[in-house]
């Protein structure tokens, strides 16, 4: 009786469920609007026809780098002494008064102070024993860098000689020690300002003014002036734009100038015809343009000169090398021929110093020429060095003391 009753309970529930299915239709919420996407086509990746094709965007070119020029020559009016020396009465006038030498400067009597007159001037005196052998150890350092990559290679080699290469260094630090004791006593700053050096710079200013990029007018026409013979009038030399700045300054270009007492208007085109002229003031840069001329005279020796007027050319020392004298006798004067003095001096002081003036010299024997190209940075270099050396030599002499 209960199990029949269960089953009529049963299908009149599954009729209700089935009937209230099909009367109610139930829509499912919508929480927002869905929008009617259009869709293309697909599109082929590569187009056959190059109009097709939207022209890449080229990227945008990066601004230039600025670039820096420095001055390799700024600065110049502290590599020699001073024009005009200060006057002093007693030694305290001359404090705080700076000079190239980096030393103490003292009010001495001037040797062109006329007799009985009470000048004085602020100078930092003579070279010491001290800084004489300072300055001798400098030049054998310049020398050693300047044959150091000859060195280097040799020494790899284990078969090669390499005496050869430490001789010719040897000899030529003591020609440039032997030239620069007898001009400035070891002293690179020094004006030479004797009467016979301001007369032979002022010549060589005029003569040499084409080397510096000007010229000369003379009644409106452009032509040099005899050699060995200056214009009399200043105006004669026409100064360009294009030429050395400093050469239109003339009181700067009277005196010799240098460790080795160079002509400032010979000697400075050997560097840079539009550099200053106190260049030659300068350790690197004073040495090179001092070798750039003995290169010159050893190779117009080489070719021989005629001397006596007659025909045909004679020959300087033996088997037709120049020797240490004559290379030296053209650096330092700019002569071919022999003069009329006895080297007797030259050669008392050579021998002094254990050099032969009469041995044969040969071209590699005055040094590795620095290219002009990249001389200013190699002189840069190369003080740094010598900067770096003298730093240790004065270190190491201060612990021997």
């Amino acid at each position: 009786m209960r199990l029949w009753r269960f089953w009529i309970l049963a299908l009149w529930a599954l009729i209700g469920c089935e009937v209230q299915r099909t009367a109610v239709e139930v829509e499912p919420p919508r929480l927002f609007p869905v929008p009617q996407l259009a869709v293309a086509a697909p599109r082929p990746i590569f187009s056959t026809s190059a109009s097709e094709v939207a022209p890449a965007s080229a990227p945008a070119p990066e601004p230039p780098m600025a670039v820096i020029e420095v001055d390799p020559y700024a600065g110049w009016q502290d590599w020699c002494e001073p024009l005009n020396r200060t006057t002093c009465k007693t030694r305290r006038d001359c404090k705080g008064i700076s000079h190239p030498a980096n030393k103490p400067m003292k009010c001495v009597r001037p040797w062109y102070a006329e007799e009985g007159s009470d000048l004085r001037v602020c100078s930092p005196g003579a070279a010491r024993r001290p800084e004489r052998a300072h300055k001798r150890a400098q030049i054998r350092e310049l020398v050693r860098i300047q044959y150091s990559d000859e060195i280097e290679i040799c020494e790899a080699n284990p078969g090669w000689r390499c005496g050869q290469a430490k001789k010719r260094g040897d000899r030529l630090a003591a020609l440039l020690n032997l030239v620069a004791h007898r001009e400035t006593t070891m002293r690179r700053w020094k004006r030479h300002r004797l009467p016979g050096d301001i007369r032979e710079n002022r010549t060589a200013w005029y003569l040499t003014a084409e080397d510096y990029g000007h010229g000369y007018v003379i009644s409106g026409k452009r032509r040099a002036p005899r050699k060995r013979r200056a214009p009399r009038k200043r105006r004669d030399v026409s100064f360009k734009a294009t030429g050395n700045p400093h050469f239109t300054q003339a009181w700067r270009w009277k005196y010799g100038l240098g460790l080795y007492g160079m002509n400032a208007a010979y000697f400075t085109r050997n560097w840079d015809p539009l550099a200053p002229p106190e260049v030659l003031c300068r350790d690197v840069e004073g040495t090179e343009a001092y070798l750039r001329a003995a290169r010159s005279g050893w190779r117009k020796l080489t070719g021989g000169i005629d001397c006596d007027g007659e025909p045909g050319r004679e020959w300087h020392g033996f088997d037709g090398s120049p020797t240490v004298y004559d290379v030296h006798h053209y650096a330092s004067g700019g002569k071919l021929c022999p003069s009329g003095k006895s080297p007797s001096k030259f050669e008392r002081r050579a021998r002094k110093a254990g050099l032969d003036p009469y041995a044969p010299i040969r071209l590699s024997d005055l040094g590795h020429p620095i290219a002009r190209e990249t001389q200013n940075e190699t002189a840069a270099l190369r003080t740094a060095q010598l900067d770096m050396f003298s730093a240790v030599w004065l270190l190491q002499r201060a612990l021997d003391d």
